[in-house]
């Protein structure tokens, strides 16, 4: 996989770092990066403010992934033009709509309950709030992790191959893509999107469930 990092600070070295001890890195460039950087990637001389340039050079150099690290790229909408230009991000990470994607947190709190118990390791938890943490850092907003992100964590406890995670989470897509659209068939507000104040959704499912995490055990009330 070739791979482009943006950025030439702190945050942007320690990136470098991991990804280039990834075994399915092939090359690793960094825009413009540092002398420190360039112990671990190509440095090149690339205004990063410049989205067509970027966007140039990755097709160029049939770059596969880049990674956005700086504040001022992204606010100027970078990822947008990146995935205009059919160029993929840094995946698992942020939410077009939320500060917080609603969805993530309560997956990554079953995680962290069973890895508390010993039932799974905890290790890829751990590691994707360490992600979250370095995209994160000296931004004046998180990047939180997103329920792609935590899918891919819940997949990797479980001990999953990355091939039947890729297949597993096709499938659970899939689904959600034939609920959205029913949904959308059975109500004349949109559902998806930026939605206006006087559009938002309301829940009339059941209440509370009430489901036992072990045989017999009835103190473990779940949504």
């Amino acid at each position: 996989m070739n791979i482009l990092l943006l950025g030439s600070g702190g945050r942007e070295h320690t990136l470098a770092w991991k990804i280039a001890g990834s075994p399915l890195v092939t090359k690793l460039w960094c825009a413009p990066g540092n002398a420190g950087i360039a112990r671990d990637a190509e440095c090149v001389a690339l205004d990063i403010a410049d989205h067509a340039a970027v966007i140039a050079f990755c097709k160029t150099n049939k770059v596969d992934l880049v990674v956005v690290g700086p504040e001022a790229p992204l606010a100027a909408g970078m990822v947008d033009d990146l995935a205009a230009a059919g160029i993929k991000h840094v995946p698992g990470f942020g939410h077009r709509f939320h500060p917080v994607d609603p969805r993530a947190p309560r997956l990554l709190e079953v995680v962290e309950a069973a890895a508390a118990t010993g039932r799974v390791s905890g290790r890829f938890a751990s590691i994707g709030r360490t992600v979250e943490q370095v995209l994160g850092e000296g931004r004046r907003r998180p990047i939180p992790m997103n329920i792609d992100g935590a899918t891919a964590v819940v997949y990797a406890e479980l001990g999953f191959p990355p091939p039947l995670c890729r297949g597993l989470f096709v499938l659970s897509r899939s689904v959600g893509a034939l609920a959205h659209a029913w949904e959308q068939m059975q109500q004349p507000q949109r559902n998806k999107g930026p939605i206006p104040r006087e559009f938002l959704w309301t829940y009339r499912g059941p209440e509370l469930r009430h489901l036992a995490e072990e045989p017999g055990d009835t103190k473990n009330p779940n949504p």
